[in-house]
């Protein structure tokens, strides 16, 4: 699938406010979404612009600013995914931790949100935040990634707390 569409749900994060247009996710064997994260990582994006994965299209997000909410989980690396094996088990960050993918601790999840200032051609943020706390549980997941996966997740930014359910299509 492919253009997968967006939720429609407004995410407030301290200041920042943005209504999700589009949504996917990408898996990767190595460490490419956050390098103190482990091997096997799944990351779900979130983003305000549209065509974030549909190859049609160029995505809308270029010369202007934007938002993106981040969800990274470690799986482990294919084909056993050792690190968290069953994907209908919650993802629970670690009490007391709070993740940064530039200089460590990671976690088995991590949520962030990066922002991109007017201008910028959509690859380098400006500010990135981490939640403080990070739940995910899905209600369905496919490992053929023919079916989008669906889900919910809670996440807390200091007091700002992003609770929501999700139906995400792969990107790769």
């Amino acid at each position: 699938m492919i253009g997968c569409g967006g939720s429609g749900t407004t995410v407030t994060i301290g200041g920042d406010t943005f209504t999700i247009h589009d949504q996917g996710y990408f898996y990767s064997d190595a460490h490419d979404y956050c390098q103190f994260g482990g091997a096997g990582q799944m990351m779900l994006d979130f983003v305000d612009y549209n065509f974030i994965c549909d190859p049609g299209h160029t995505p809308d997000k270029a010369g202007s600013p934007h938002l993106e909410l981040r969800i990274i989980l470690t799986q482990g690396a294919a084909p056993d995914h050792a690190t968290h094996p069953n994907m209908m088990l919650p993802y629970d960050s670690t009490a007391g931790v709070t993740p940064n993918c530039a200089s460590g601790p990671g976690d088995l999840i991590l949520a962030q949100l990066l922002h991109y200032p007017d201008g910028n051609d959509g690859t380098v943020p400006d500010r990135i935040q981490y939640a403080t706390s990070a739940h995910l549980q899905f209600t369905f997941y496919d490992p053929t990634k023919a079916k989008p996966n669906q889900g919910n997740y809670d996440l807390k930014f200091g007091a700002s707390e992003v609770k929501s359910s999700f139906t995400i299509a792969t990107c790769n």
